[in-house]
């Protein structure tokens, strides 16, 4: 083998283990089942389980149940679609398969505005949990009266 020959296959490897080269079935460590249910499992996670309770705390228990069930489903499925079909029936990543349909300007101008709006809808969560959790421990520890629609 010529050594022009060993520099282009040792490129291609690289590229393929640490770049955006899609990975060929029999080389990925997951099967599409395992990287799905890899992400299901992460979606159930003990945040899931906080949120939820805090959910059925400001609607009540039966719109809380209805609210975490049907959210979380189309929550879900539609993180599975974008993220479980691509890697798994391509070897490619989401983000570089959006870039390959929309650009890399458009790509980056999506996650930002998703990651934006995500991150204000959990930072609204955390902050009520927050208030409450510090006006629990206040009402025990100092005597104070405040209550849970407190301002």
């Amino acid at each position: 083998m010529s050594r022009t020959t060993e520099r282009v296959e040792e490129s291609v490897e690289r590229e393929g283990t640490f770049g955006i080269l899609p990975v060929l079935r029999q080389e990925r460590v997951w099967s599409f089942a395992d990287f799905s249910w890899v992400n299901i499992g992460l979606a159930i996670a003990t945040w899931a389980f906080l949120t939820g309770g805090a959910t059925a705390a400001f609607v009540g228990a039966e719109a809380g149940i209805a609210a975490m069930i049907i959210g979380n489903a189309i929550g879900i499925a539609i993180v599975c679609l974008a993220t479980c079909v691509p890697s798994g029936k391509y070897g490619v990543e989401q983000y570089t398969i959006m870039r390959s349909m929309l650009g890399r300007n458009t790509t980056r101008a999506i996650v930002f505005t998703f990651l934006l709006a995500v991150e204000m809808g959990w930072t609204a969560v955390l902050s009520i949990m927050f208030a409450r959790a510090t006006s629990n421990v206040s009402n025990e520890a100092l005597g104070t009266s405040i209550g849970p629609n407190s301002l």
